[in-house]
């Protein structure tokens, strides 16, 4: 991790810890809406959803996980507001690898490297701007 995301991190640790706000986002509210799930998929996302619940309620950070079985019979239509969704940006954010550098299959995301990344294009727009 760069030093200035582990920085922003920690910034964002204390800021939690003093009760401060993050940053100035705008709360939103998002509507989505799955179709075409088995009744153990609804059952297994609304766990997953509940666990976010739990963990902003409880002030506490961990990584979830759900398995998309793509082969398998899992094939949801998805809208977001309406829409399709959409990729915040192929290729910007992670995958997991092993030791070697070989994906391990696993996609994951993070609000915070979001976060990281609108903040370091801020900077660089308002420099480039001065």
């Amino acid at each position: 991790m760069p030093l200035k995301h582990f920085l922003n991190r920690k910034r964002t640790q204390l800021r939690a810890l003093l009760g401060l706000p993050y940053r100035d986002y705008e709360r939103m509210s998002v509507r989505i809406k799955i179709d075409n799930l088995t009744g153990p998929q609804v059952k297994a996302i609304e766990d997953l959803l509940h666990q976010w619940e739990w963990l902003g309620g409880v002030g506490s950070s961990r990584w979830t996980a759900f398995f998309a079985d793509g082969d398998g019979n899992f094939r949801p239509r998805i809208k977001v507001n309406g829409k399709r969704p959409e990729s915040s940006g192929k290729g910007k954010w992670r995958t997991l690898t092993d030791k070697n550098g070989y994906s391990e299959g696993f996609y994951v995301i993070d609000f915070d490297s979001i976060a990281c990344a609108e903040r370091s294009n801020e900077t660089e727009l308002k420099t480039a701007n001065a």
